[in-house]
């Protein structure tokens, strides 16, 4: 008894596996077909596609055709938004926290 209750299990772990794989292959078909068949707004002045035209009309307010207006003290490169300076700055971090490693390890 103890046998057949565990390969019982087993073929439902399979069976219930085959369903779920086969509904991911299907949500991905789906949003594939979506995505191909989706209207992209372009912007008029850079040529840029967006699927939403909410982006599209906030590329144009705060993007397109603006100088960057946040800089790096550390490089000078320029960022158009904040967020994507204080990313940047993850970069410098990183190289700094790896020379400190290399002073550590040749002291």
């Amino acid at each position: 008894m103890r046998r057949t209750s565990v390969f019982l299990i087993s073929v439902f772990a399979n069976m219930l596996a085959s369903l779920c794989l086969s509904a991911c292959e299907m949500m991905r078909a789906n949003y594939n077909q979506q995505c191909a068949s989706a209207q992209m707004f372009p912007c008029d002045t850079c040529n840029r596609q967006y699927r939403r035209i909410i982006s599209l009309q906030r590329h144009k307010r705060l993007e397109c055709g603006k100088e960057a207006k946040f800089e790096c003290m550390m490089c000078h490169a320029k960022f158009k938004h904040k967020h994507s300076l204080l990313r940047h700055y993850n970069v410098h971090m990183f190289h700094m926290r790896e020379s400190l490693a290399d002073e550590e390890n040749i002291a």
